[in-house]
């Protein structure tokens, strides 16, 4: 999410990009890139998602962080009404840092907490032992049922976009445009940074799956079903996410990430007990079922340059209309984010 990439397609989706430079005498150490958003009543929002980014080998540790988050403090004051920061994995002390800065933890729910993680650095008969049992029936069963997955290519994308649109109109979301799935495809797929995934039904698109890979880990993005009934009896999700599984492991990435799951799932794999899936939402239950493993992401933080704005935003998440108006907000947010 800081490649450069990502402000490309962003763009699209209405935000603007910045970025903050931190440099030492040795040159550049670090920095984040900020997508920037007008909305309606509450002004300018500035996100970043896994930064920012610093490289200590070339500098101390304690002064890296310390400095950009001085930098982090002082454009938000100085430009922003809001800004949400999800640091990268393993950088706890970033959170910690700008807790110290006037920001707080932040449950506006723009990027999961927690998702789940499946090791792929291992022979696939072993990952496949780690599925529920129901699934590794399956993963005889769809060939000879008419079931197979592909790669989708640029003459697909309007079929995957008709897929993506269906699901998100079901989730309540606003669908992306064709355009906005375009200008992903042509942006990562010259760097192999994405792959879709489209199962068929005897040559029937029914369900796609976008994926996109860095640094060793593959990540579920986005899923488009086909909403009528007659597939379910064939459960081709399930094909689909099978496929894009052993297609991450042969292209050589180390883990499959499942694109997130809600705090309640978290908090249950959490616990260390046998997991019941009695009560979860059905996509965690769907995830679960691959046998990945519980991974957390540093806590995502906020600030508020309005006391104002901050109680506002306080008070409607207490009542069902302010919630149901946060929600607009946050699906604007993360429809732009994903």
């Amino acid at each position: 999410m800081q490649k450069s990439g990502w402000a490309t397609l962003r763009s699209t989706a209405g935000f603007e990009s910045r970025y903050l430079l931190l440099h030492s005498d040795d040159g550049l150490v670090g920095g984040a890139q900020v997508l920037l958003r007008r909305l309606p009543l509450i002004g300018t929002v500035g996100y970043i998602s896994n930064g920012p980014i610093l490289d200590e080998a070339r500098t101390e540790h304690g002064t890296a962080v310390r400095s950009i988050c001085d930098r982090l403090v002082t454009m938000a004051r100085n430009e922003l009404a809001v800004l949400l920061i999800q640091p990268p994995d393993g950088r706890d002390d970033i959170s910690d840092e700008l807790l110290r800065r006037d920001f707080r933890i932040s449950a506006a729910g723009v990027a999961p907490a927690a998702t789940l993680r499946l090791a792929l650095d291992r022979p696939e008969d072993e990952i496949r032992a780690g599925l529920s049992k129901r699934l590794r029936r399956w993963t005889g069963q769809w060939e000879r049922r008419g079931v197979t997955v592909r790669t989708a290519t640029e003459d697909d994308l309007s079929t995957v976009a008709r897929l993506l649109g269906e699901t998100a109109r079901f989730q309540g979301f606003a669908p992306f445009p064709e355009s906005y799935l375009r200008t992903m495809y042509r942006t990562f797929t010259a760097r192999d940074e994405v792959q879709i995934r489209l199962g068929e039904v005897a040559g029937e698109p029914v369900v796609c799956e976008v994926l996109t890979g860095c640094a060793g880990v593959v990540r579920s993005r986005l899923i488009g079903t086909d909403r009528s009934t007659r597939w379910e009896h064939l459960n081709v999700s399930a094909a689909v996410q099978w496929d894009a599984i052993r297609w991450a492991r042969n292209a050589g990435y180390c883990w499959f990430d499942f694109g997130g799951i809600g705090p309640g799932s978290a908090e249950r794999l959490a616990s260390g007990s046998p997991v019941s899936t009695d009560g979860l939402p059905g996509p965690d239950v769907f995830k679960i079922r691959f046998g990945g493993h519980l991974h957390t992401y540093p806590q995502a933080v906020e600030w508020f340059g309005s006391p104002v704005l901050r109680a506002a935003y306080d008070l409607g998440r207490r009542t069902e209309r302010g919630r149901r108006l946060l929600g607009a907000v946050r699906n604007r947010l993360r429809n732009a984010v994903t």
